[in-house]
């Protein structure tokens, strides 16, 4: 054994290698995105970012079909998209291992903390197993391994936040390969079926071929719920039996430093529940809570089951920073307030804004400018939603943007409204968005903001390498495609009310490189001169993070400018200034 020093994502990857994945294919999307990152460090391992989750998705079922151990990796909005593939497979024989890493976010602040990635593990009846630490996110792996083929069945890690980022000394062990399942070559294949109209008398090779390939669903969950009874992944420890809790992941961790004394139920396989085991923990604890991040589906399975559990009604789901922690268990069960009043101010909520000098900024100072309505997309562009921008209308999730602003035309007919959708995202999805412009005779302006990556999970490439935006458009049909740079403000206006104006669909590409991907290269930075400025504070309304207000006067940070010159763009007043490090 080698102790190493691991996040939660890298964790994963060791996981994986040890226990013989040859195949992992995924989307990037925070908190998921380092696992790919840290697997494709190992040579027996391929890896691939995949067009979107369902892609990654159909690649680890075409690789577990041929044999191989595979694994696919997402956020959980992820598991949406490839929910379709998904919902396929669980009814399917596989053949090498199916392992989905699904990671939740639970608590954020952006919009998609609904996402709860244990509901499909519950609709598609596969096991569903959540890590608790670093460790156990390791050690899971080699389990659900060894549950998929045995049971023929895929199965669910669900990894949250905490655990993907946290870090802890791990034991590893390079030289470990499981050996493959031996029940796991003897696959029939449903295209040995050979017509799709056929009589099946009794003995012909076809009906005995077609018994061969049905599977009984209903056993194997029988079977699993069997396992999960007997299984050392729940367990529970008895302490002071007057009070007691249930619960997966960090969030039992939490309850268990809260309460030392307390009787301790912890979960790592949460599908199929070991009901038994969770009846006799019940009938011998007197008060007995479920702590749970994100939807309370633990607390309704048990509710169902006719125990007498509390839980949601005490933990409230709330957004980042407050998580759910030991203290704040502490204080919901015992009614008391333990967190001093000075601290509760410390940490003042900010809502999230673009890098000093990204493009988007300029892209959509232009288009508020302007007085034009943004349908957007889910991406770094979608930041300015939120105060101070105030520049997008609505955005939904990959891919929506187009679909939106065409909606919006079939209702009210032509309108001052474009579709805002980011380079990764028109690899992703924005693509059937376009063709479905064409194909119903859109006339939508859709603008592609290309920073060259998909910025906001860490700057991985986009397919921009190898397929061109602007070749891909003029194939499918598009027209009218013009090519700006969003720091030429001027220029990109007088693009933007060009294009809304003509009775057919266009693109504008936005293009300029990630301001985290490519340094500016220039030495300016810009200050604002007191005596001239005027406390008009259009410069805060871009959004910049290096502008701020402070005893009434307003400053740049000359460690954040970067000398991008987007306030200079706005300052009606000629206070802001040029200065050069």
């Amino acid at each position: 054994m080698v102790k190493k020093i691991l996040s939660g994502n890298e964790a994963i990857a060791y996981g994986a290698a040890e226990s013989g994945i040859s195949v992992i294919a995924g989307y990037p999307g925070l908190p998921s995105t380092g696992i790919i990152e840290a697997a494709d460090k190992f040579e027996n391992i391929y890896c691939e970012w995949s067009s979107n989750e369902k892609v990654a998705m159909d690649v680890a079922i075409g690789a577990s079909i041929a044999g191989s151990r595979v694994m696919v990796t997402m956020k959980d909005l992820g598991l949406n998209v490839a929910a379709d593939p998904f919902f396929g497979v669980v009814g399917t024989k596989i053949n090498g291992a199916l392992i989905i890493v699904v990671c939740d976010d639970s608590g954020r602040e952006q919009g998609d903390d609904m996402n709860d990635a244990r509901h499909f593990a519950y609709m598609g009846e596969v096991p569903l197993l959540e890590p608790a630490s670093v460790q156990e996110a390791k050690s899971f792996v080699h389990v659900a391994v060894e549950l998929s083929e045995t049971y023929c069945v895929p199965v669910i890690i669900r990894m949250t936040a905490i655990v993907t980022h946290s870090q802890e000394i791990v034991n590893t062990d390079e030289e470990y390969s499981e050996k493959q399942h031996s029940a796991f070559r003897s696959l029939y294949a449903a295209k040995t079926i050979a017509s799709t109209v056929a009589s099946f008398p009794q003995n012909s090779k076809l009906r005995k071929s077609t018994e061969q390939y049905y599977y009984d669903w209903k056993q194997r969950y029988k079977d699993l719920s069997i396992y999960t009874e007997n299984t050392k992944l729940n367990n529970y420890e008895y302490k002071d039996k007057s009070i007691g809790f249930i619960g997966s992941g960090v969030s039992i961790l939490h309850a268990a430093e809260a309460f030392a004394n307390a009787s301790i139920f912890k979960l790592g396989m949460t599908n199929p529940l070991p009901e038994k085991k969770i009846r006799e923990f019940c009938n011998n604890v007197s008060k007995v809570y479920i702590v749970e991040e994100s939807h309370p589906i633990l607390e309704e399975k048990i509710k169902a089951m006719g125990v007498d559990v509390t839980g949601s009604e005490l933990f409230k789901r709330k957004t980042a920073p407050f998580y759910i922690t030991p203290t704040n268990i502490y204080e919901a069960i015992n009614n008391v307030d333990l967190m001093p009043i000075k601290h509760k101010f410390m940490l003042p909520m900010q809502l999230p804004a673009n890098c000093p000098g990204c493009p988007h900024s300029f892209l959509f100072e232009s288009l508020k400018e302007l007085g034009i309505k943004v349908m957007g997309d889910s991406g770094c562009y979608a930041l300015n939603l939120y105060p101070p921008a105030n520049s997008m209308e609505m955005f939904l999730c990959m891919g929506s943007s187009v679909n939106m602003a065409h909606g919006i035309e079939k209702s009210f007919g032509k309108s001052n409204c474009v579709a805002v959708m980011g380079d990764g995202v028109f690899y992703h999805s924005g693509i059937n968005g376009i063709l479905n412009l064409i194909y119903n005779n859109g006339t939508s302006t859709v603008i592609i903001a290309d920073n060259d990556c998909i910025a906001m999970t860490g700057g991985q490439n986009t397919l921009a390498s190898k397929c061109s935006i602007e070749k891909l458009c003029e194939a499918i049909g598009i027209n009218r495609i013009k090519i700006i740079d969003p720091y030429d403000m001027e220029d990109m206006k007088k693009t933007i009310l060009d294009e809304i104006e003509v009775d057919e669909p266009s693109i504008i590409i936005s293009r300029h490189p990630c301001i985290q991907k490519v340094k500016m290269k220039s030495h300016n930075y810009f200050y604002i001169d007191k005596e001239q400025c005027k406390g008009c504070l259009k410069c805060t309304q871009v959004g910049c993070l290096a502008i701020a207000q402070k005893n009434g006067k307003m400053s740049i940070n000359k460690q954040l400018c970067v000398g991008c010159g987007l306030c200079l763009e706005v300052c009606k007043c000629t206070a802001i200034k040029k200065g050069s490090m």
